[in-house]
């Protein structure tokens, strides 16, 4: 009798999923979900890139020194990558909708922080719980998707990672046109986040779940380190980051130091790297799909490689934003295919949490790239940094070329 009820609920599960239209990227209940998910990285990620380019005149606004400027921004990178692995555990063991709307509330009491902030260490809590909304956001929704789709996978990927390109444009544009106002630029942010929020809460069909969860960091991190394929997507995950966070942080200045550009110019730059992003990501997640995501990943380190490399050799401004528009090319290509390749490489039974811990690894090698610049720049120049950076790529681009041809041939061998 048991067995029969099971092998009837087994069929009535099978059945609702055949009917259920799967793996729609627009409309339908996944393809509503991966909007609203969308929409909040685009939230998320404004939130944490308009801080940069605002720097100057919040410094000026509350009184505080460069450097207290400088450690205000290395709080918000060292909250988000430490959450990472948190974040992705307490969505295995709780559940995605608990930690996203929790991130939800996390962005919105952030935004409140920074908008009347009345001194430096208000501030500074602000930063940091907009840190912490960026680290618990982004596994549990990425993970969601992962759950979801299957074949179109990195076209999902492809889509949603275009938030970051567009919260980058807005950021831009914001740090031309709003720097004398800019407490004002978190009041839209609040009320955007409180209708992604509500439309989440209302849409998802997943359940609030809240219980004691201990993280096993030391036990997981032992646990990812024994694969050593996993330990080098790893490395060669963690110099993508190393050589992002660096650029990004210093292309503006490069171009107005090095080459003498004006700053409409290098902001020009600056706005093209995520543009190019908004026609990359969701190309990249289809030719991944179609023809293997460690094909994409080595191409794409190669063109990050070769166009840092012409930003060094050309002062001609179309060369040089050709060479913007190669890394631009290059690294968004690179993100929707890797984040598959890693959520495949991790265990299934704690995927969120293990792919949480792998991007803590990376983006704590990741948060040394603006400081690596700082250092190589004012002892050796820019072009010295700036080529470390192409060598870092071209040691990737041999890891992932030996990882993809050692994939293939254990599947040759493993073919009857």
């Amino acid at each position: 009798m048991n067995q029969n009820t099971s092998q009837n609920n087994r069929n009535r599960r099978e059945k609702n999923l055949l009917s259920f239209p799967r793996e729609r990227l627009l409309g339908g209940y996944h393809g509503r979900l991966l909007l609203i998910l969308t929409i909040g990285a685009v939230l998320a990620k404004f939130t944490k890139l308009v801080l940069p380019p605002l720097l100057p005149v919040i410094a000026i606004d509350l009184s505080i020194t460069p450097v207290m400027a400088g450690g205000a921004l290395s709080l918000l990178t060292l909250t988000s990558a430490f959450l990472q692995y948190p974040g992705g555990k307490y969505s295995d063991h709780l559940s995605r909708k608990t930690v996203l709307v929790v991130s939800f509330l996390l962005l919105i009491t952030g935004c409140i922080l920074l908008l009347f902030s009345p001194s430096y260490w208000v501030f500074i809590v602000g930063v940091i719980v907009i840190g912490a909304c960026d680290g618990l956001f982004h596994i549990p929704a990425r993970s969601l998707l992962s759950d979801f789709y299957i074949t179109k996978r990195n076209r999902a990927f492809g889509i949603h990672l275009i938030a970051i390109d567009i919260a980058g444009i807005f950021a831009a544009l914001v740090a031309i046109v709003a720097v004398a106002t800019w407490r004002a630029v978190f009041i839209p942010v609040i009320f955007a986040a409180i209708g992604v929020l509500i439309l989440y809460h209302t849409s998802s069909r997943g359940r609030y779940v809240f219980h004691p969860v201990p993280l096993e960091l030391t036990s997981t991190m032992k646990r990812l380190l024994r694969s050593r394929s996993i330990r080098q997507l790893i490395f060669a995950n963690g110099l993508f980051s190393f050589v992002f966070q660096g650029f990004i942080g210093f292309l503006p200045l490069f171009l107005l130091t090095y080459h003498g550009f004006s700053p409409s110019f290098a902001a020009g730059g600056f706005a093209l790297l995520f543009a190019i992003g908004l026609f990359v990501k969701p190309l990249s997640g289809e030719l991944a799909d179609r023809f293997g995501g460690t094909a994409i990943t080595t191409i794409s380190l190669l063109l990050v490689s070769v166009g840092i490399l012409s930003l060094l050799f050309f002062s001609n401004f179309l060369f040089l934003f050709g060479g913007i528009a190669l890394v631009a090319i290059g690294q968004k290509a690179f993100t929707p295919p890797m984040q598959s390749i890693l959520l495949d490489a991790v265990s299934r039974e704690s995927s969120a949490g293990d792919y949480g811990a792998v991007r803590t690894i990376s983006f704590g090698i990741g948060s040394m790239g603006p400081l690596y610049v700082g250092i190589t720049a004012s002892l050796l120049g820019y072009e010295y940094a700036f080529a470390g950076f192409a060598f870092c790529m071209l040691i990737g681009v041999f890891i992932l070329f030996k990882l993809g041809t050692k994939y293939i041939h254990n599947s040759a061998n493993a073919s009857p």
